[in-house]
């Protein structure tokens, strides 16, 4: 056709598109940061993505955070993140859910095990994570204030002295 469009005539180098005002845009790549979709990470990135949103859904991450993600990931020293991780890894459900419920998951985690509280153990984690991806959607709330409560009311383990 006689009429190309504005992608055909930027991929032939005739020039820019004028923008509605007039002047031309310029499509030089924009100084903001590379983002990455979320769902296209490795399975470990993408719970962490979610993890370092802040109780915010992360549909993208950008080069710093993915930075953050790659620390996470090789932090063993941080044993509630490695947990989350080895968790999600370990409960079928999580592994096959979609990007919304990795989110809703995480918050779910981080509300019942507050980084500031006490590291659950990996069997903990586990358990808490095929309980909340088994009950209905509309019960996970009420799921969380239980765990939230039973772990707050539970009494530390009281540690056994050797004989005097």
């Amino acid at each position: 056709s006689a009429v190309k469009s504005d992608e055909t005539e930027l991929a032939d180098g005739a020039g820019t598109p004028a923008g509605e005002n007039g002047i031309q845009e310029s499509h030089n790549p924009p100084a903001n940061p590379q983002l990455t979709v979320v769902a296209t990470l490795p399975f470990r990135h993408r719970v962490l993505a979610q993890y370092i949103g802040d109780g915010e859904y992360l549909y993208h991450v950008d080069t710093d955070q993915k930075k953050e993600i790659a620390c996470l990931e090789m932090d063993t020293q941080n044993t509630t993140v490695q947990n989350l991780i080895l968790a999600a890894e370990n409960v079928e459900p999580f592994k096959k859910a979609i990007e919304h419920d990795i989110h809703k998951a995480v918050n779910a985690y981080k509300q019942v095990f507050p980084v500031d509280g006490k590291v659950p153990e990996l069997c903990t984690t586990i358990k808490f994570f095929k309980e909340w991806f088994s009950a209905e959607h509309i019960n996970r709330g009420l799921l969380i204030k239980e765990w939230a409560e039973h772990l707050k009311n539970k009494p530390a383990p009281v540690k056994k002295t050797g004989p005097h």
